[in-house]
C-alpha cells in the first residue's frame, strides 16, 4: 500500500472534507495532501507547481481513479507522486519527487533539470501541454487538463499608422476594422504597473501596491493596450472552472533583467469574474472564484534566481498552509498578501458551495 497506494471512490470523495492528521512510522504528525517535497538540488520551481496542481480537485481525482499503467512515463510518475502525497498511511511524512524529476528532464530534453533553477511559469506551460497530449488530447480533442484549465479569449487588434510630419512622428489609427481573433488560454497574464522610480523622504523604496481588480481590467473588453504600433483589446468569452493567473514580475531591458516588487491586493474568496466575461445580460449564472494556491518568488532580478514557496488552502480544516520544500506550516490568511505573488490558481464556486 505504501509503495503503490490505491483509493476507493468513497475515500476520494472524503479527501476535501478530511481534517484529521495521520502519523507516520516515526509517529510524526502529517496531513495527507499537505506534505513536504525534497529539494534535491534546485528543483523548488517544480515542487511549487506540483504542490499547487495536487490541490486541483478534478485533476487529483482523475489521477487517483486512474492508477493503471499509461503509455506515458510522465503520466505514470506524476500519478504515483499524487497518490503518495495523499496517502493516509505513509511511512514518512515527506515524499521525494526524484522519479518524476528524472522523467521531466527526459521528456523536456533537459530543459527542466533538478540541478538548475528555472522559471515555474515556463515549466507550468510545458507540463500542462505535455500532460494534455500524453493523456490522449489533441488540438481538437480535450483532455482532463483542458477541461479543467482552458478558457477562451477574444483579442481585437488594430494597427496604428505612423506618419512623419515636420520632423515629428504622428500616430494615426487606420480606418479599417480591427482584426478579431478567438484564442484558447490556460494562463491569464496580469501586467503589473511599473514601480515608482523615486524614494520617499526616509530614503527607502516605497513598496507599490495594486488591486487584482485593476489588473483584471485588461480583460474587460474596453481597456485598450498599446503594444508597439498595435492597439489591443481583450475580452473573456469562456471561463474555465480553474483560473490560472501569472503576475508578470520580470522585465528584460537591453542590459539586464529586473523584478517588479509590486504587491497585489486581492480577496481570497468570491472574486467575481462576470464583468470580464462576454455573456448575455440575462445570464443568471455566477462566476465567482476562491483562491486555492498562491506561488511566490523570493529574491531579486530573475525567475531563474532566488527561491519559491507555495500557499495552499485546506478545505477540510478551513486552513491555509505554506509549503517550501520540506517545511510545511499553518499560516494566517492575512500573510498571503505580503508575498510577491507570481502564480495563482482560483477555483470556481458552484451553487452547492454557496448554500
Amino acid at each position: 500500500y505504501v509503495i503503490k497506494p490505491t483509493f476507493t471512490e468513497e475515500q476520494i470523495k472524503q479527501l476535501d472534507k478530511n481534517n484529521n492528521y495521520c502519523y507516520d512510522l516515526n509517529n510524526k504528525k502529517y496531513l495527507p495532501g499537505f506534505i513536504g517535497l525534497n529539494n534535491i538540488k534546485k528543483n523548488d520551481y517544480i515542487n511549487v507547481i506540483i504542490q499547487a496542481l495536487i490541490h486541483i480537485t478534478p485533476l487529483r481525482d482523475f489521477f487517483l481513479r486512474n492508477d493503471k499503467e499509461s503509455k506515458s512515463e510522465l503520466v505514470n510518475r506524476f500519478g504515483m507522486l499524487i497518490r503518495k502525497m495523499w496517502n493516509p498511511r505513509a511511512f514518512k511524512a515527506q515524499v521525494s519527487p526524484h522519479e518524476l524529476l528524472q522523467e521531466i528532464s527526459n521528456a523536456s530534453k533537459k530543459k527542466f533539470l533538478l540541478t538548475e533553477q528555472n522559471d515555474p511559469v515556463e515549466f507550468l506551460y510545458w507540463f500542462l501541454n505535455t500532460l494534455h497530449f500524453a493523456l490522449g488530447g489533441t488540438r481538437k480533442k480535450k483532455s482532463i487538463i483542458q477541461e479543467t484549465f482552458q478558457g477562451k479569449l477574444q483579442i481585437e487588434s488594430q494597427t496604428i499608422l505612423s506618419e512623419p510630419e515636420e520632423g515629428k512622428e504622428k500616430f494615426q489609427k487606420t480606418d479599417f476594422e480591427s482584426d478579431r481573433v478567438v484564442s484558447p488560454f490556460m494562463v491569464l497574464v496580469l501586467d503589473l504597473p511599473p514601480p515608482p522610480l523615486f524614494q520617499d523622504e526616509m530614503e527607502q523604496n516605497i513598496i507599490p501596491q495594486v488591486s487584482l481588480s485593476s489588473l483584471l481590467s485588461r480583460y474587460d473588453g474596453k481597456t485598450i493596450q498599446e503594444i508597439g504600433n498595435t492597439l489591443k483589446r481583450y475580452k473573456l468569452l469562456k471561463l474555465p472552472n480553474y483560473l490560472i493567473f501569472n503576475a508578470k514580475r520580470f522585465n528584460k531591458n537591453n542590459w539586464s533583467q529586473e523584478k517588479n516588487p509590486t504587491i497585489i491586493n486581492f480577496p481570497i474568496k468570491n472574486v467575481d469574474m462576470k464583468e470580464y466575461l462576454d455573456t448575455d445580460p440575462n445570464d443568471k449564472e455566477e462566476y465567482k472564484y476562491d483562491l486555492v494556491a498562491n506561488i511566490c518568488h523570493e529574491g531579486k532580478d530573475s525567475p531563474k534566481n532566488g527561491s519559491y514557496k507555495v500557499q495552499v488552502y485546506c478545505k477540510g480544516k478551513d486552513q491555509w498552509f505554506q509549503i517550501q520544500d520540506l517545511i510545511v506550516e499553518e499560516i494566517m490568511p492575512q500573510m498571503i498578501f505580503l508575498s510577491e505573488t507570481y502564480i495563482q490558481i482560483w477555483e470556481r464556486k458552484f451553487n452547492e458551495e454557496k448554500k
